[in-house]
């Protein structure tokens, strides 16, 4: 209607997607704006698709390298958060927002890469009274199951498993008082 009412004429449409412009909104003309034109002049419009919707590929299961490439591939950016996970070996994608669907093309797809599971090393318990070996375990985030020999000083003279050995967060570590 404007072009018409400025003595122009509206010649053909094409659409692209945008993801600044709303859809159904003119993207840009040929000629430009603020050209001085004849009358009876042949505008072309493009009109805006709005954003482009991608199907989000589901990568959940892959490696981190692959699930970033696959991503990238399909029009979308990555950004990777490291999570303790006792199931999936380190390097595997574990979860991913969004994990389905659809989501405008350059956004990003946020994925949680296992460090896989939380390992601490046993601390040394021998010498230590039972409320010491107890504090050394609970600073370490493990627990402690303490069996006593009779007639003992009160010191731990034994533990399982041996001081230094890597095991899961929350584990239990069995020690002998004396």
């Amino acid at each position: 209607a404007l072009l018409t009412s400025a003595g122009l004429t509206g010649g053909a449409t094409t659409e692209a997607f945008d993801a600044k412009v709303d859809k159904g909104l003119v993207l840009s003309s040929d000629p430009k704006p603020g050209q001085k034109l004849r009358p009876g002049t042949t505008v072309k419009l493009v009109i805006s698709k709005g954003v482009e919707l991608l199907a989000v590929p589901d990568v959940q299961g892959r490696s981190e390298a692959e699930a970033t490439q696959s991503l990238r591939a399909a029009g979308f950016r990555v950004s990777v958060t490291q999570v303790f996970d006792d199931e999936a070996p380190k390097g595997q994608v574990v979860d991913q927002s969004p994990s389905r669907g659809t989501a405008p093309r350059g956004s990003t797809v946020a994925l949680e890469v296992s460090k896989g599971p939380d390992l601490v090393g046993v601390p040394e318990l021998r010498g230590m009274t039972r409320q010491g070996a107890q504090a050394a375990l609970k600073a370490a985030g493990l627990k402690g199951r303490a069996f006593d020999i009779p007639n003992g000083s009160g010191t731990v003279v034994g533990q399982d498993p041996a001081p230094g050995t890597m095991v899961r967060r929350g584990s239990t570590v069995t020690y002998y008082v004396s």
